[in-house]
């Protein structure tokens, strides 16, 4: 998935979101991205920093909101 960090868009892959609250359905507000990695242009992968996956949420809290209701469903 196409993720905006720092504004440069980059694939971010196994991503894991937390904060997910089923009673917030629709907004969950307090969803973040807990972990996540960057495939790099060759190929191979890193993990992103606690840092990194707080900014990642900020900057793509539609998507974050989206991931958090895919993950919410049975």
């Amino acid at each position: 998935m196409k993720l905006k960090l720092h504004g440069k868009k980059l694939e971010i892959v196994d991503i894991e979101i937390d904060g997910i609250d089923v009673g917030d359905w629709g907004d969950f507000s307090d969803a973040f991205i807990a972990e996540a990695s960057e495939q790099l242009a060759d190929g191979t992968f890193r993990d992103l920093t606690e840092e990194e996956c707080e900014q990642l949420t900020w900057e793509n809290s539609r998507e974050v909101n989206e991931l958090a209701m895919q993950a919410a469903l049975p």
